[in-house]
């Protein structure tokens, strides 16, 4: 019987059996790396910059998280200065 090897043709997309990659072998040795998580810093920047839509005197407006949480806030603690404050606040 011959040697398996002698009926191999060696070719295009058909390289020599001793330069294949072996079983479990990755071409890429350095792969692919996961991402790192995200900082604490990024994501309450992130968070806090994301776009709402939020009711004022049954009027809607876009702001940011930041503040409408800011808002929220003034508007708890001085409910009749609330109104002056949002005007001054550009919201």
């Amino acid at each position: 019987m011959s040697d398996p090897s002698d009926d191999y043709r060696v070719g295009y997309g058909r390289p020599p059996l001793e330069t294949r990659w072996r079983k479990g072998q990755n071409g890429n040795r350095r792969q692919r790396r996961p991402k790192p998580p995200e900082g604490l810093v990024k994501t309450i920047d992130r968070l806090l910059l994301t776009p709402l839509r939020i009711t004022i005197n049954d009027e809607a407006k876009k702001a940011s998280a930041l503040e409408a949480i800011i808002l929220r806030l003034v508007q708890n603690r001085c409910p009749a200065m609330g109104a002056h404050i949002v005007f001054s606040l550009n919201i």
